[in-house]
């Protein structure tokens, strides 16, 4: 192989990066450029539109949002008595239903062990649909987390967003895909530890959006799905980062 300029790493539609973070990363620091004001007119439309986020306004932006984790470990014993709660509360389609008539006795014995680990995971050995439940929502981390507001008003909505290039969405045990995993996780937040932060569609609070380049425009199964260009995602990145004018 001939040496080639690091240029062409990330050189629009022709990008040789295959790496999906490092374009997350991307639409992150856009939808950041548009909370900002450096993104306007049709391309701000078009990014919001591909994120499922039309009509909003942006408050705040976490990428790689590791909010299960992170609540976890600011309350543990509170935390797991408050996830048992709403586990034990629902019924997820796909799953078998869960153990609610047992939840005393297992908040009792599960107290501040981290669900998702090993001896968490270990201590709901008794309640196989709980300790599934708890696996994947301990372990999911959406890519984007977006705090938005629409028009004047100051409710506040929660908004994941799961990029995808040349990889297809994650599914688990019982067919129970990423998305649906991240909406659980969703609507827990929101009904169980946030108190100023909100779901604008229950059921509805992640966004697939997937990239598009000349590696992958004939995937199956892009439908449906908000459709950004590695092109377009590079030149607004672009925009974003290019030098500031000299000032004299």
């Amino acid at each position: 192989m001939d040496k080639i300029s690091i240029d062409r790493y990330i050189s629009g539609a022709e990008s040789l990066c295959r790496e999906e973070r490092q374009f997350a990363l991307y639409l992150n620091n856009i939808l950041l450029g548009i909370k900002a004001g450096k993104i306007t007119g049709n391309d701000r439309e078009t990014i919001l539109t591909a994120c499922g986020l039309d009509g909003a306004e942006i408050d705040d932006m976490f990428y790689e949002a590791a909010f299960m984790r992170d609540l976890f470990n600011n309350d543990k014993i509170q935390f797991n008595v408050r996830l048992l709660d709403y586990i034990c509360s629902r019924k997820f389609k796909g799953v078998p239903d869960v153990e609610t008539s047992r939840l005393e006795k297992m908040q009792e014995a599960v107290r501040n062990f981290h669900l998702g680990a090993e001896k968490g995971q270990e201590k709901l050995n008794e309640y196989p649909a709980v300790q599934f439940v708890t696996r994947v929502m301990m372990n999911a981390k959406p890519d984007i987390a977006v705090i938005y507001h629409k028009g004047t008003a100051t409710k506040k909505y929660l908004l994941f967003i799961e990029c995808k290039y040349l990889s297809k969405e994650d599914t688990y045990k019982y067919g129970i895909t990423q998305t649906a995993v991240q909406n659980w996780i969703a609507e827990f937040l929101c009904e169980q530890v946030f108190n100023d932060v909100f779901l604008e569609k229950v059921g509805s609070a992640v966004k697939l959006v997937r990239f598009i380049s000349p590696l992958n425009k004939k995937m199956e199964g892009l439908e449906g799905e908000g459709n950004i260009t590695i092109k377009d995602l590079t030149e607004l990145h672009g925009k974003i980062f290019s030098p500031c004018p000299i000032r004299r």
